[in-house]
């Protein structure tokens, strides 16, 4: 199945990241807020946005990944993207981050929401799952919003900034929790 170059909602377009977010990219990667319940360090420079943009091309051509910038008015608002998909199994991690003046409008809802409609109704994938640190809780509202349920607590599963960190995973299941 080929990954879409970009989704609409009512009120936003997600459109693959490319070289020409950068400026905004970094921006939004520098932001500790933003950052803070990411595994990535705030970023200092252009060239670590540019790497990380490089990754997601790739993970595009390959099929495997895609990262979506979050546009809102013509603005770059944040990101959103399946993080993994595993397309024997018919599974894809979610991830997505906003920028803090987004934060509190139901932005990263409708995102999410654009992602599960993409992943169950034209993908045909069967799960999604999501990993969110515990003290995380609008990006758990978040998925709730969109039918995840909780479905446990990995001890010591991701290394922070802090150490090691517990992760609650989150899971949507196509022919179980879809409500639309």
């Amino acid at each position: 199945m080929q990954l879409a170059k970009n989704l609409k909602t009512t009120r936003l377009e997600l459109n693959v990241l490319t070289v020409t977010d950068l400026p905004v990219l970094l921006k939004l990667w520098s932001d500790p807020e933003v950052t803070r319940f990411m595994n990535i360090e705030p970023m200092q420079s252009l060239a670590e946005a540019e790497q990380m943009v490089d990754l997601f091309t790739q993970a595009f051509a390959g099929g495997s990944a895609v990262r979506y910038g979050i546009w809102q008015q013509q603005r770059l608002i944040g990101t959103c993207g399946y993080n993994e998909i595993n397309w024997q199994l018919q599974r894809a991690e979610i991830g997505y981050e906003l920028q803090t003046a987004a934060w509190g409008q139901g932005l990263g809802t409708e995102a999410v929401g654009a992602l599960v409609k993409d992943a169950f109704q034209r993908l045909s994938l069967q799960r999604l799952e999501a990993f969110v640190l515990p003290e995380n809780i609008a990006s758990s509202r978040v998925l709730q919003h969109n039918y995840f349920q909780k479905e446990g607590r990995l001890r010591c599963y991701e290394q922070t900034s802090s150490g090691l960190s517990d992760v609650d995973l989150y899971s949507c299941i196509r022919d179980l929790d879809m409500r639309r």
